[in-house]
């Protein structure tokens, strides 16, 4: 997809959003046929779609039962939809009934790549889980937009959606990051979380022991070990050793300044959205940063001249810097970073060019 054609359609995207009076639609809606009327066709319409596109409720079979109606379906003119669109009014949000609702209906129409769930203001999105445990839309949107308060980030990403640009094969190629990178956190957490007593701990777990065990010198890890040292792992020592590694970054730093958590936990999430980028040429080894007074800046072979983006941190106002842009976040977390994904990626091959 050629950046320019992007940057238009989210110009233009943009200009039609801000000449909308958003504040008198709403106003003028209390169920769901205003809704779809006064806010979510006109939605479509700014994303470029005419009646040969969408059709009102579409005609779809489920097991068991036949007939059931889908408020919109996108088709692009063709007999099989790729989007299924589930409406709400205004004054309801989208509840999990909601997603099983348009879940049960993409499961029986093989064509269909992604789910959209509605109530005019607030358009969540979603793509089918790959795992092999479950059939159907991962639980969570991978995409929402507000019509009432949006950054640059999702124009962009809504943009994707446009008539003229949208390729489910690439969306779903990116809702797949956004969802492996959320699950960052959670995988984690799930690691590093010792079983309660009594429980029998899980294979990951007893994977980590074993890697301590080996660290310390130790030779045959037989379940006894393994039940040792189980309680040793816990919030305690996990701080400490955090604590630690702190300390010794600083001190190697010899510049006194403090590296925090949150600008460790940034570094990660942007080395990872890297290495998940099939675009990135860089190995990854070759990331690095920089902690200064005033910014954490993270680097291609430790080198300022290689700068792909840079952190920073008051006592009330969270940054990320980007070529000579500056972006407000509102915390460093995976949600957050990876809004600014394609400026991240931009930068990181520019820096390597």
């Amino acid at each position: 997809m050629e950046n320019r054609i992007l940057t238009q359609v989210v110009r233009e995207v943009r200009r039609s959003l801000k000449i909308w009076d958003i504040k008198r639609a709403v106003s003028n809606t209390n169920d769901e046929i205003q809704t779809r009327i006064n806010l979510i066709n006109p939605l479509f319409d700014i994303l470029g779609y005419d009646g040969y596109d969408i059709i009102h409720e579409y005609i779809v079979d489920i097991e068991g039962s036949r007939g059931h109606k889908v408020d919109m379906a996108i088709t692009l003119g063709r007999k099989n939809p790729i989007v299924l669109i589930e409406c709400k009014r205004a004054t309801n949000a989208s509840t999990l009934h909601n997603l099983m609702q348009v879940n049960d209906y993409s499961s029986y129409t093989k064509s269909v790549k992604i789910g959209i769930l509605t109530n005019g203001l607030v358009f969540d999105f979603y793509t089918k889980d790959i795992s092999k445990s479950r059939v159907g839309f991962n639980v969570k949107p991978f995409f929402s937009f507000n019509l009432e308060e949006y950054t640059g980030a999702d124009l962009e990403m809504l943009a994707l959606f446009h008539r003229t640009l949208i390729d489910t094969k690439i969306i779903e190629e990116k809702a797949n990051e956004i969802y492996f990178l959320d699950n960052f956190d959670e995988a984690l957490y799930t690691t590093l979380k010792m079983p309660k007593s009594g429980q029998k701990p899980p294979e990951g777990v007893k994977k980590l022991i074993e890697i301590i065990f080996r660290n310390m010198g130790g030779k045959r890890y037989t379940d006894n070990v393994l039940n040792e040292l189980l309680p040793l792992v816990n919030s305690i020592s996990l701080r400490g050793v955090l604590n630690r590694i702190i300390r010794e970054e600083n001190v190697n730093s010899n510049s006194g300044i403090i590296t925090t958590t949150d600008e460790i936990k940034a570094y990660h999430i942007i080395k990872t959205i890297l290495s998940l980028n099939r675009n990135i040429r860089i190995d990854i080894d070759r990331i690095t940063y920089r902690d200064y007074k005033n910014s954490f800046k993270i680097l291609i072979d430790d080198n300022q001249r290689k700068s792909i983006c840079s952190i920073e941190i008051t006592k009330t106002k969270k940054f990320l810097s980007v070529g000579n842009n500056l972006y407000e976040i509102q915390s460093i977390s995976v949600v957050e970073l990876t809004k600014y994904y394609k400026e991240i990626v931009e930068a990181a091959i520019k820096a390597d060019s």
